[in-house]
């Protein structure tokens, strides 16, 4: 849990219209002030003559800012509007920007006063959206790091192209050229954020200050990637307007025109068409050898795509579901494969160490390779000393690895991780029975640690896990103590926050199936102030003492 102290999380709401004769055009904005004239040409996107109803993210930069726009667009016929008209449906959509990437929860926030608005057949009465405005603003003062990986299916996404999820995953690591299309929107969105949700931090965009001990941790892997750039362009909507955008060198984007995808400017390597549920690659050669599944990526994506396949329901929708199968298994996606992606980037960790030839004592006390035979290798991706990794990276194609150190995500990787992630990897010690052989620790329970030691205790940075739970975050003597995430494997609980002597305490934010408390914690109770929200999403903002709530009397209840 983690508070907005600097700026309110929206930004402005509008409304753009389309007009037969001047096409898509702004009609309204508030804050006034903060018009954004580009929203207009991607809020109604091409095609739109298809749907009567559809919601869709996509992205702006607004004074070098990363804004994160949330699009409600309805056609509706003429004769349920006040106004005449001289066509047969009026199409207008509702955009609503916001300065955090959270599309889900505001596309649910947004639900009920988009449907008012337009059922209500004024468009010129917009006191329904100013009001939702701020309403949104004042009461969504608390956010949840889990809150980013709602409004999209991971489920959906290994369902429709099962294997060939890991060659994207590859390909976009090696900055190639993706379209994704869809007819309709909203899928074209869904994608592309499922895509982005499976690299750890991606989806943060640039607002990771809102989750500091988040951050933290991800700078010490060298994390998120700085996958996309000017040059490496991002758009999870893209409309025929903006064709010069497919002439970058890189592309991730979502279109609903097919014209784009067979446009000679546009030239890429991959489209994933998802209303015929196929990927077409156009790879040269050796990038598409790249891209190929070694057996170990073959095994990692195989299993995931049987977990989703055996709990498949035929009435699965791309809708974000509240079954507890469905959330778990979506979660369960979005951490096998950070945690697959980390390991491997700790274990390069690991190699560039060892190729520097410097020496931890937790990485080479029982390394069998004389110290004398150390040599100094700066890993310099021009020069491919590619080699002298592949041995700590079994688990992904040695011809992706070189092909990987040539980008520009991989050489900024190389500068801004810290050495001590090197302690995670696979290849720094297991400690099994009193003998130490790799990095992890299986206890007689069950339970399984992995992360960082001093003295045969838990310290640092780690992870247990057990068949009911898992806790990702710091320790001190075996215990809980810093900042970390305790999560319930079925999704119906994480707390997120600080701990000290194994409990809850101090800042943090619990959730249970629907009910919702972000404030102050004393040995694992609400202490303080704190703001509660039940599961029929009333809200209680005030004090409380050892779990109980404290009213305006202040009595206990």
């Amino acid at each position: 849990m983690y508070g907005i102290t600097e700026e309110y999380p929206l930004h402005s709401i509008h409304v753009i219209g389309f007009h037969h004769k001047q096409g898509s055009i702004l009609e309204y904005t508030y804050p006034e002030g903060k018009n954004c004239e580009l929203i207009s040409y991607l809020a109604l996107p091409d095609c739109v003559h298809n749907e009567t109803a559809e919601t869709f993210f996509f992205t702006l930069n607004l004074q070098g800012c990363i804004k994160h726009c949330v699009s409600c667009f309805r056609q509706i016929p003429n004769d349920h509007v006040t106004v005449e008209m001289n066509r047969n449906y009026v199409q207008k959509a509702v955009v609503i920007v916001s300065n955090i990437p959270f599309y889900g929860l505001i596309s649910s926030y947004m639900q009920g006063p988009t449907k008012a608005y337009f059922d209500q057949g004024d468009f010129s009465n917009t006191n329904i959206l100013s009001e939702a405005f701020e309403s949104i603003n004042r009461s969504f003062t608390q956010v949840s790091l889990s809150e980013l990986y709602l409004g999209f299916s991971t489920r959906m996404l290994l369902h429709l192209f099962k294997e060939k999820v890991f060659m994207i995953f590859k390909l976009i690591l090696l900055q190639g050229r993706i379209i994704v299309f869809s007819k309709k929107p909203s899928q074209v969105s869904s994608i592309i954020y499922a895509l982005l949700s499976l690299y750890p931090g991606q989806l943060c965009f640039d607002s990771l200050d809102y989750f500091p001990d988040y951050k933290a941790y991800l700078e010490m892997l060298g994390l998120p990637l700085k996958i996309f750039n000017d040059n490496y362009v991002l758009h999870s909507y893209i409309s025929i307007f903006q064709l010069s955008e497919m002439e970058k060198s890189a592309y991730l984007v979502g279109c609903t025109n097919l014209m784009i995808t067979q446009h000679p400017r546009s030239k890429p390597h991959a489209v994933i068409n998802i209303d015929t549920g196929k990927i077409k690659f156009t790879l040269p050669g050796k990038m598409m050898d790249c891209v190929k599944l070694n057996s170990a990526e073959s095994k990692f994506i195989k299993d995931r795509c049987n977990g989703v396949e055996s709990s498949w329901n035929s009435r699965e929708t791309w809708e974000v579901s509240e079954n507890e199968i469905w959330n778990r298994s979506h979660y369960n996606i979005i951490n096998d494969f950070h945690n697959f992606f980390k390991d491997k980037l700790c274990s390069l960790a690991f190699a560039r160490l060892r190729m520097q030839g410097q020496k931890i004592d937790t990485l080479m006390k029982r390394d069998k390779m004389s110290s004398k035979k150390f040599k100094y290798y700066n890993l310099d991706p021009e020069e491919k000393k590619v080699s002298k990794y592949k041995k700590f990276t079994k688990g992904l194609r040695s011809s992706f690895i070189a092909k990987w150190t040539n980008t520009e995500n991989f050489k900024q990787w190389l500068q801004n991780h810290n050495p001590i992630s090197a302690h995670l990897s696979e290849h720094c010690g297991k400690i099994y029975s009193g003998q130490v052989i790799s990095n992890e620790i299986f206890y007689e329970n069950g339970d399984i640690y992995k992360g960082g030691l001093c003295g045969g205790k838990r310290n640092g940075i780690g992870i247990l896990t057990n068949k009911d739970w898992s806790y990702e975050g710091e320790w001190k003597n075996n215990v809980k103590s810093g900042k970390g995430t305790l999560t319930k494997n079925d999704g119906s609980y994480i707390y997120e926050g600080e701990w000290d002597g194994d409990t809850q305490n101090g800042e943090g934010s619990e959730i249970k199936g629907r009910e919702k408390y972000f404030g102050s914690f004393v040995n694992g109770k609400y202490h303080g102030n704190g703001i509660y929200i039940d599961n029929d999403l009333n809200q209680f903002n005030g004090e409380w003492v050892h779990g109980l709530r404290m009213d305006a009397s202040h009595d206990l209840k």
